[in-house]
């Protein structure tokens, strides 16, 4: 399993249009094939900052989630809604335990 977490910051007065396009991209991407949980959050502490939290089968369905329509929409928002571009960790997890 691969895990993505992203973080960015949103430029004054574009919250809305921010928080819709993630909305956008989430529903396809929550679709694609590898896709076990794809959400998105703001920050208790800064609304401004929005969390990316994506969980894949494999590396190769992330990256084919990077050439799909809808991301590449996404990305091409982001020089209008972010104020840099994202901070961007993708982890590779060989084992875990559900405890619930």
């Amino acid at each position: 399993m691969v895990v993505l977490t992203a973080t960015v910051v949103v430029q004054e007065g574009q919250l809305e249009a921010a928080l819709n396009a993630c909305r956008t991209v989430r529903g396809p991407s929550q679709q694609e094939a590898g896709c076990l949980r794809y959400d998105f959050y703001q920050l208790a502490d800064d609304s401004q900052t929005i969390l990316f939290y994506e969980e894949w089968t494999s590396r190769e369905s992330l990256d084919e989630h990077f050439q799909e329509p809808h991301f590449l929409t996404f990305a091409s928002l982001g020089p209008s809604l972010f104020t840099k571009p994202a901070e961007i960790r993708i982890y590779e997890i060989a084992s875990y335990e559900d405890l619930g």
